[in-house]
Protein backbone atom coordinates (compact mmCIF):
# COMPACT_ATOMS: atom_id res chain seq x y z
CA UNK A 1 0.00 0.00 0.00
CA UNK A 2 1.44 3.36 -0.94
CA UNK A 3 1.37 6.27 1.54
CA UNK A 4 -0.94 8.22 -0.76
CA UNK A 5 -3.53 5.46 -1.04
CA UNK A 6 -5.15 6.53 2.23
CA UNK A 7 -6.42 9.60 0.35
CA UNK A 8 -8.79 7.30 -1.58
CA UNK A 9 -10.85 7.22 1.65
CA UNK A 10 -9.95 10.60 3.16
CA UNK A 11 -9.73 13.83 1.16
CA UNK A 12 -7.22 15.55 3.49
CA UNK A 13 -4.92 15.20 6.47
CA UNK A 14 -7.52 17.00 8.57
CA UNK A 15 -10.22 14.46 7.69
CA UNK A 16 -7.87 11.64 8.76
CA UNK A 17 -7.27 13.43 12.06
CA UNK A 18 -11.01 13.93 12.50
CA UNK A 19 -11.66 10.21 11.95
CA UNK A 20 -8.91 9.16 14.39
CA UNK A 21 -10.10 11.66 17.01
CA UNK A 22 -13.73 10.61 16.59
CA UNK A 23 -12.84 6.96 17.13
CA UNK A 24 -10.80 7.71 20.27
CA UNK A 25 -13.49 9.99 21.66
CA UNK A 26 -16.07 7.25 21.08
CA UNK A 27 -13.95 4.83 23.12
CA UNK A 28 -13.43 7.42 25.85
CA UNK A 29 -17.15 8.12 26.03
CA UNK A 30 -17.93 4.38 26.22
CA UNK A 31 -15.44 3.99 29.09
CA UNK A 32 -16.92 6.98 30.91
CA UNK A 33 -20.55 5.96 30.38
CA UNK A 34 -19.80 2.40 31.52
CA UNK A 35 -18.06 3.64 34.67
CA UNK A 36 -20.87 6.08 35.44
CA UNK A 37 -23.33 3.19 35.76
CA UNK A 38 -21.90 2.53 39.24
CA UNK A 39 -24.34 3.41 42.02
CA UNK A 40 -21.86 5.68 43.79
CA UNK A 41 -20.53 8.61 41.71
CA UNK A 42 -17.15 8.60 43.49
CA UNK A 43 -16.77 4.89 42.70
CA UNK A 44 -17.79 5.65 39.11
CA UNK A 45 -15.06 8.26 38.68
CA UNK A 46 -12.36 6.06 40.21
CA UNK A 47 -13.59 3.17 38.06
CA UNK A 48 -13.23 5.36 34.98
CA UNK A 49 -9.65 6.20 35.95
CA UNK A 50 -8.92 2.49 36.48
CA UNK A 51 -10.21 1.59 33.02
CA UNK A 52 -8.52 4.55 31.38
CA UNK A 53 -5.10 3.87 32.85
CA UNK A 54 -5.43 0.18 31.95
CA UNK A 55 -6.18 1.30 28.38
CA UNK A 56 -3.03 3.43 28.43
CA UNK A 57 -0.98 0.34 29.28
CA UNK A 58 -1.72 -1.12 25.83
CA UNK A 59 1.33 -0.53 23.56
CA UNK A 60 -0.96 0.01 20.55
CA UNK A 61 -2.83 2.71 22.43
CA UNK A 62 0.47 4.29 23.44
CA UNK A 63 1.42 4.58 19.75
CA UNK A 64 -1.99 6.07 18.92
CA UNK A 65 -1.61 8.59 21.73
CA UNK A 66 1.62 9.87 20.23
CA UNK A 67 -0.44 10.90 17.20
CA UNK A 68 -2.94 12.46 19.60
CA UNK A 69 -0.20 14.62 21.08
CA UNK A 70 0.64 15.90 17.61
CA UNK A 71 -3.03 16.72 17.10
CA UNK A 72 -3.15 18.59 20.43
CA UNK A 73 -0.13 20.64 19.36
CA UNK A 74 -1.55 21.31 15.90
CA UNK A 75 -4.87 22.43 17.40
CA UNK A 76 -3.07 25.29 19.13
CA UNK A 77 -2.30 26.90 15.77
CA UNK A 78 -4.94 25.42 13.47
CA UNK A 79 -8.55 26.54 13.70
CA UNK A 80 -9.45 23.56 11.49
CA UNK A 81 -8.01 21.01 13.98
CA UNK A 82 -9.36 22.65 17.13
CA UNK A 83 -12.89 21.15 17.01
CA UNK A 84 -11.52 17.59 16.94
CA UNK A 85 -9.66 18.22 20.20
CA UNK A 86 -12.50 20.21 21.74
CA UNK A 87 -14.96 17.35 21.16
CA UNK A 88 -12.95 15.08 23.45
CA UNK A 89 -12.48 17.69 26.14
CA UNK A 90 -16.19 18.54 26.11
CA UNK A 91 -17.00 15.03 27.38
CA UNK A 92 -16.06 16.39 30.80
CA UNK A 93 -19.71 17.36 31.17
CA UNK A 94 -20.61 13.74 31.94
CA UNK A 95 -17.96 13.58 34.64
CA UNK A 96 -19.03 16.95 36.06
CA UNK A 97 -22.58 15.61 36.40
CA UNK A 98 -21.16 12.65 38.34
CA UNK A 99 -19.26 15.03 40.64
CA UNK A 100 -22.48 16.96 41.29
CA UNK A 101 -24.31 13.71 42.06
CA UNK A 102 -21.51 12.72 44.44
CA UNK A 103 -21.77 16.08 46.14
CA UNK A 104 -25.52 15.64 46.54
CA UNK A 105 -24.95 12.13 47.97
CA UNK A 106 -22.22 13.38 50.31
CA UNK A 107 -19.46 11.18 48.82
CA UNK A 108 -17.64 14.11 47.18
CA UNK A 109 -16.88 17.33 49.05
CA UNK A 110 -19.57 19.94 48.44
CA UNK A 111 -17.14 22.86 48.42
CA UNK A 112 -15.34 21.96 45.19
CA UNK A 113 -16.35 23.15 41.75
CA UNK A 114 -17.34 20.16 39.54
CA UNK A 115 -15.84 21.78 36.44
CA UNK A 116 -12.52 22.27 38.24
CA UNK A 117 -12.52 18.66 39.44
CA UNK A 118 -13.05 17.36 35.92
CA UNK A 119 -10.35 19.68 34.55
CA UNK A 120 -7.98 18.31 37.18
CA UNK A 121 -8.83 14.72 36.20
CA UNK A 122 -8.26 15.61 32.54
CA UNK A 123 -4.94 17.27 33.40
CA UNK A 124 -3.77 14.13 35.20
CA UNK A 125 -4.70 11.94 32.21
CA UNK A 126 -3.18 14.28 29.64
CA UNK A 127 -0.07 14.79 31.76
CA UNK A 128 0.44 11.05 32.01
CA UNK A 129 0.01 10.67 28.24
CA UNK A 130 2.66 13.32 27.63
CA UNK A 131 5.05 11.74 30.11
CA UNK A 132 4.46 8.26 28.73
CA UNK A 133 5.23 9.48 25.20
CA UNK A 134 8.70 10.47 26.41
CA UNK A 135 9.13 7.47 28.71
CA UNK A 136 7.30 4.42 27.28
CA UNK A 137 8.32 2.35 30.33
CA UNK A 138 6.27 4.57 32.64
CA UNK A 139 3.84 2.22 34.37
CA UNK A 140 0.20 3.33 34.27
CA UNK A 141 -0.70 1.10 37.24
CA UNK A 142 1.95 2.72 39.45
CA UNK A 143 0.79 6.16 38.37
CA UNK A 144 -2.82 5.21 39.08
CA UNK A 145 -1.96 3.93 42.59
CA UNK A 146 -0.08 7.15 43.31
CA UNK A 147 -3.15 9.10 42.26
CA UNK A 148 -5.25 7.13 44.75
CA UNK A 149 -2.81 8.02 47.51
CA UNK A 150 -3.61 11.71 47.00
CA UNK A 151 -7.31 11.37 47.81
CA UNK A 152 -8.91 10.18 51.04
Amino acid sequence: MSPGSVYCWYPSKESIVDAVAEERHRHEREHLETALRAADPRTALTGFLDVYFTWLADPREQRRRRVGILVWAESLVSERMRPAVRAGIDQRGLAADAVRAGQAAGTIAAGVDPDTVTRLILAVIQGFILQQSRDPDLDPATYRRALDSLTP
